[in-house]
């Protein structure tokens, strides 16, 4: 009787570590990659030239600079007052990088910026349920 108590027990152990090893968020070479994914991707579809390509990097990496100094001037302050001074950061990226556009390249942007809302949308929605 106490063996299979054993059983059981180790068994929603290791069936429990199995589901957080699913949810758990990726490590941050994945989170990488998939950022470099998704670079190319948008330059593939805004069909972006060299000069483009070059004045977009610029302005993520001052983005990324950005968002370290606000990250750690927020450390000490509410989930909300973070979010809100990061998603400003991320508008203002958005925007700068828009001005590197020509008018077609800016719809694509938006369209792909929709994409990207609705998929994550979507994906939160799930995890709700």
């Amino acid at each position: 009787m106490k063996t299979l108590k054993f059983v059981a027990t180790l068994m929603v152990c290791i069936s429990t570590t199995v589901v957080f090893a699913q949810t758990t968020p990726k490590n941050n070479s994945e989170k990488r990659e998939n950022l470099k994914q998704e670079h190319a991707e948008m330059q593939e579809r805004l069909q972006l030239t060299p000069e483009q390509q070059e004045k977009i990097k610029e302005i993520r990496k001052n983005n990324q600079a950005e968002m370290k100094a606000i990250k750690e001037a927020n450390k000490n302050a509410d989930k909300a007052t973070q979010r809100e001074a990061m998603l400003k950061q991320k508008e203002k990226n958005n925007e700068q990088i828009k001005s590197v556009l020509n008018e077609t390249q800016k719809a694509e942007f938006d369209k792909i910026k929709a994409e990207k809302r609705a998929e994550h949308a979507g994906k939160h929605k799930k995890g709700k349920k």
